[in-house]
């Protein structure tokens, strides 16, 4: 189950460093432009900054959460912006706005579970969490009982000059 887990983080994060460094292509811009998207030869590089940042931390399973938050961010606006099937009048462009809609839907999923359940076992952050857990009961110890014997040795050793 962890090889799973890592398989299918390494496959979804591939497919957002893939779209979102083709933010960075005039013809992503011009058809974010296109669609309606304010300011595109701004906002769709930031769009792929943010995807590839996202991804990029879900790959590496370092801060994957705050990863998965990044893509929902990203995916949403991109949803709800470009894929207006329900104003379309061409039913070949209606049926690929509507599918098009429907991945950006499941991606969004992704994004959440992610979010949700972090990286998995075979990353970054689960390592970080299982040193510090030991790093923890390693330090752990009770004050009252070393200020104690500190105490004992104290008064029961010959301080004499």
């Amino acid at each position: 189950m962890r090889v799973l887990a890592l398989i299918s983080r390494i496959l979804f994060s591939l497919v957002f460093i893939a779209t979102g460094l083709g933010d960075f292509l005039d013809g992503a811009i011009n058809y974010a432009g296109a669609q309606g998207v304010p300011l595109p030869y701004l906002l769709v590089p930031l769009s792929g900054m943010i995807s590839v940042l996202g991804a990029s931390s879900i790959l590496s399973g370092f801060k994957a959460k705050t990863g998965a938050w990044f893509i929902i961010f990203f995916v949403l606006p991109v949803t709800f912006i470009t894929n207006k099937f329900w104003i379309g009048s061409n039913p070949a462009q209606v049926m690929v706005m509507t599918d098009t809609w429907i991945l950006n839907l499941s991606m969004l999923i992704g994004a959440l579970f992610t979010a949700f359940f972090g990286a998995g076992q075979m990353s970054y952050d689960a390592l970080r969490r299982v040193t510090t857990n030991s790093e923890t009961k390693k330090i752990d110890f009770n004050y009252p009982n070393i200020l104690n014997s500190h105490n004992r040795q104290f008064f029961t050793n010959d301080h004499s000059l």
